[in-house]
């Protein structure tokens, strides 16, 4: 297992949720220390639709749902791991919302684009900007 930094995800007009950015493919290695090789580093805009039945598969959520980033592609924006609870998870290139953000971060998204997670998908009426970032480093933990 390896801690990855943190990273800010800032809902305009709302607040600001802690996320896990990029990830460790596991290529059977354990060094100490590791680049990230997983996750979305380039500068993009996206209008990502709603998966309203994506389940983590490392633990119970008490919301379903994704939202996809780019069309036909893995990397999504879902609930990641609460390290308030114990939870650990881990990340193949997703932007995990991490420690209880993903239901306020719902919420707010819901709040501002009036309507539900699906409606808002469905009118493509969310726009994420991803920054640009460098590929950090990992630590085994």
């Amino acid at each position: 297992m390896y801690a990855v930094p943190l990273y800010q995800v800032l809902v305009v007009g709302a607040g600001r949720y802690k996320a896990v950015r990029f990830a460790l493919r596991n290529n059977g290695s354990s060094p100490e220390v590791r680049g990230c090789d997983t996750g979305l580093a380039h500068l993009r805009t996206c209008e990502p639709t709603w998966i309203p039945s994506y389940r983590p598969h490392s633990f119970f959520t008490p919301r379903l749902g994704a939202w996809r980033l780019i069309p036909h592609q893995g990397f999504l924006i879902h609930e990641g791991a609460d390290s308030n609870l114990g939870r650990v998870g881990g990340s193949l290139g997703c932007v995990e919302i991490v420690d209880g953000g993903w239901v306020p971060f719902l919420e707010d998204i819901e709040r501002l684009g009036g309507g539900t997670c699906a409606e808002i998908g469905a009118a493509r009426k969310l726009v994420v900007k991803i920054e640009p970032a460098i590929y950090p480093t990992a630590m085994r933990e």
